[in-house]
């Protein structure tokens, strides 16, 4: 682990922790999200599963060498941003270039590598998924565990929540880093890029467009990489 990048603290929420690491295989960098979700439903894997799912996309089909085509044209607003970005300053999109095609990892979209669920060996002699119910039933009683997650108690409920592990070769640093004009108006392309790559052809809406799920896409975790304007 190189870094932590960002930490909630708190018995309530998802309790999200996210670390740059390098990856043991090919020493490339990875971003490891660590959450405890709501639900296995609306879990990171579930939705960029959906969204590197060339089969939900009207714009793609299978060949008969059972490989994905790009069969639609480009999108004008696309052509217009890189145009703009080309007469600004010659460069369009240089680091995401070399990581997003048109059919499986769409442009302005963060890549999933791999998702996992830790489990709880330590307690138990089977391996199973950590959750607030698995936890808390290896360190509890079956009575004291019905206590704490009974509707009917007038203390707050402890809600359920299933936790989760996803990594993504796509690294990026806060929306807010920018040093120049250009650099903002790129990242704030790359955004509407990517949130309508997912409405458009994955048929996914984003429910929190923010600074906080925005991110500049930088070429390397290390200090010459995070800032947009040298990498």
């Amino acid at each position: 682990i190189f870094y932590s990048l960002d930490e909630q603290l708190g018995l309530h929420g998802k309790g999200t922790r996210v670390f740059a690491v390098e990856s043991a295989l090919d020493q490339k960098p990875l971003v490891i999200k660590d959450c405890w979700d709501p639900t296995v439903t609306v879990s990171d894997h579930v939705i960029h599963t959906k969204l590197q799912d060339p089969s939900r996309d009207s714009l793609v089909v299978r060949s008969l060498n059972d490989e994905w085509v790009f069969i639609g044209k480009e999108d004008p607003g696309d052509r217009l941003d890189r145009e703009c970005a080309q007469r600004l300053d010659g460069v369009y999109c240089h680091v995401g270039s070399r990581c997003w095609d048109n059919i499986k990892s769409l442009p302005g979209i963060t890549i999933m590598q791999d998702h996992m669920r830790p489990s709880i060996g330590l307690f138990s002699k089977s391996l199973v998924p950590q959750s607030v119910t698995s936890i808390c039933a290896a360190m509890m009683t079956s009575q004291d565990l019905a206590n704490v997650l009974n509707d009917s108690q007038e203390k707050s409920r402890l809600e359920e929540r299933h936790r989760s592990r996803t990594s993504f070769t796509t690294c990026g640093v806060d929306i807010l880093w920018f040093g120049t004009a250009r650099e903002m108006f790129h990242g704030i392309i790359g955004a509407v890029t990517g949130h309508r790559n997912a409405y458009k052809r994955r048929n996914v809406l984003h429910c929190d467009v923010s600074d906080g799920n925005t991110m500049f896409l930088v070429e390397a975790i290390s200090a010459e990489s995070s800032c947009p304007s040298t990498s």
